[in-house]
């Protein structure tokens, strides 16, 4: 694979901030739940209330969650076991793994969401499960202030953005596919390796770049871009994870666009 990198200037970190709070204390007192639900089928939950779902998704002034509850003992609002999911479809995949080695008990998922400002982003003492839960809400977050940015705020981020523009739009071809990905380059001091799934989307590459940089900021990252045939994407195999599968479909759809606009 070919790959150039793409030139970053540092991240204003005044995008970044939030108002810290410390989330135990807010999760008793302050938080208020906007939502919740004892269905106890995860599935018509998530189909019951898609709508709600997606307005949290998209409101970066709002953190979502799921939890599972014991009926009758009830535990506000990370459940029975304190663990926040993200995701409903793992909340659902624990529940049965619950319900299979408890058969006598009875649970269900809760869900709600609080106001972002009631954590502390950069509070590393917190429990494990609620670390992993904000993280993806930090990630979730960053990319929707990147999505929201101009060119010209881009071009401040991204020295030569304009140019990896007219790249990508030079290789937009049936047989070459572009991608991005975030990769550290400071592994020659013995630390690990780290990058992010390729993505077709420059945006979605920079996001990973800032929260890599912000919840490992003893690392450093960059973005880096390069060509594959399309012999080498479509032979990627997608089970591996939903990422690679998603930039897998990404490039189908390209090239499924390329087909309409030429055949019209």
């Amino acid at each position: 694979m070919k790959v150039s990198k793409v030139i970053l200037k540092k991240f204003p970190h005044s995008i970044l901030q939030i108002s810290k709070t410390n989330i135990r204390r807010n999760i008793t007192m302050n938080a208020i739940a906007k939502f919740t639900s004892t269905n106890p089928n995860g599935l018509a939950l998530l189909k019951q209330n898609q709508a709600w779902l997606e307005a949290c998704l998209e409101n970066e002034n709002v953190c979502h969650y799921f939890a599972i509850q014991i009926k009758g003992k009830e535990s506000y609002p990370f459940g029975a076991e304190d663990r926040p999911f993200f995701d409903l479809e793992k909340a659902q995949i624990y529940l049965e793994h619950l319900q299979a080695t408890n058969p006598n008990i009875n649970y269900f998922i809760s869900s709600g969401a609080f106001d972002t400002d009631a954590f502390d982003f950069d509070d590393e003492n917190l429990p494990m499960w609620h670390r992993v839960w904000l993280n993806k809400h930090q990630y979730r977050i960053i990319k929707l202030q990147i999505l929201k940015m101009t060119d010209s705020e881009l071009s401040q981020l991204i020295s030569n953005y304009n140019e990896i523009k007219i790249w990508q739009e030079e290789h937009n071809t049936k047989e070459i596919c572009h991608c991005y990905t975030a990769q550290s380059f400071d592994d020659s001091n013995g630390d690990i390796s780290i990058s992010s799934q390729f993505t077709t989307n420059l945006m979605t590459a920079l996001s990973a770049k800032i929260y890599f940089e912000k919840t490992m900021s003893n690392r450093n990252f960059r973005v880096i871009c390069g060509l594959m045939t399309t012999e080498q994407v479509m032979g990627m195999d997608g089970k591996v994870n939903e990422e690679l599968q998603d930039f897998i479909d990404q490039h189908k759809a390209r090239l499924q666009s390329l087909s309409k606009e030429s055949a019209a």
